[in-house]
Protein backbone atom coordinates (compact mmCIF):
# COMPACT_ATOMS: atom_id res chain seq x y z
CA UNK A 1 0.00 0.00 0.00
CA UNK A 2 1.40 3.64 -0.79
CA UNK A 3 2.85 5.57 1.87
CA UNK A 4 -0.01 8.00 1.61
CA UNK A 5 -2.81 5.45 1.84
CA UNK A 6 -1.66 3.76 5.22
CA UNK A 7 -3.16 4.73 8.66
CA UNK A 8 -0.98 6.56 10.25
CA UNK A 9 1.70 4.91 13.09
CA UNK A 10 -0.11 5.46 16.87
CA UNK A 11 3.14 5.63 18.20
CA UNK A 12 3.06 7.84 22.12
CA UNK A 13 5.42 10.52 21.59
CA UNK A 14 4.62 12.96 23.91
CA UNK A 15 6.59 12.40 27.02
CA UNK A 16 4.76 13.77 30.07
CA UNK A 17 1.38 11.78 28.74
CA UNK A 18 4.14 8.51 28.22
CA UNK A 19 4.78 9.16 32.24
CA UNK A 20 1.09 10.05 32.91
CA UNK A 21 0.47 6.43 31.07
CA UNK A 22 3.09 4.43 32.93
CA UNK A 23 3.74 5.55 35.99
CA UNK A 24 0.12 6.87 37.17
CA UNK A 25 -2.67 5.32 38.72
CA UNK A 26 -5.89 3.64 37.17
CA UNK A 27 -8.92 3.89 38.36
CA UNK A 28 -11.96 1.93 37.00
CA UNK A 29 -15.10 4.39 36.76
CA UNK A 30 -17.12 1.58 34.73
CA UNK A 31 -17.97 -0.60 31.56
CA UNK A 32 -18.60 0.64 28.16
CA UNK A 33 -21.50 -1.13 27.19
CA UNK A 34 -22.21 -2.53 23.80
CA UNK A 35 -18.57 -2.67 22.81
CA UNK A 36 -17.43 -6.25 21.42
CA UNK A 37 -14.89 -7.06 24.04
CA UNK A 38 -14.08 -6.32 27.57
CA UNK A 39 -13.35 -2.45 27.64
CA UNK A 40 -13.63 0.01 30.65
CA UNK A 41 -13.93 3.25 31.37
CA UNK A 42 -11.18 4.99 33.30
CA UNK A 43 -9.05 7.90 34.70
CA UNK A 44 -5.42 7.78 34.99
CA UNK A 45 -3.64 10.07 37.24
CA UNK A 46 -0.23 11.24 38.04
CA UNK A 47 1.90 14.22 39.76
CA UNK A 48 -1.56 16.13 39.42
CA UNK A 49 -2.51 15.37 36.39
CA UNK A 50 -5.39 13.25 35.61
CA UNK A 51 -7.37 12.15 32.18
CA UNK A 52 -10.36 10.26 31.43
CA UNK A 53 -9.01 6.78 29.41
CA UNK A 54 -10.46 3.51 27.67
CA UNK A 55 -8.60 0.47 28.96
CA UNK A 56 -8.87 -2.86 26.92
CA UNK A 57 -7.88 -5.59 29.86
CA UNK A 58 -7.74 -8.71 27.34
CA UNK A 59 -4.19 -8.76 25.46
CA UNK A 60 -3.73 -8.76 21.92
CA UNK A 61 -6.40 -6.58 21.80
CA UNK A 62 -5.90 -3.30 19.20
CA UNK A 63 -7.26 0.16 20.77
Amino acid sequence: MPAPERIPSRSLTDPELLTLLTEGTLTVLGQVGGASNAVLHCTVGYDGEERTCAYKPVAGEQP
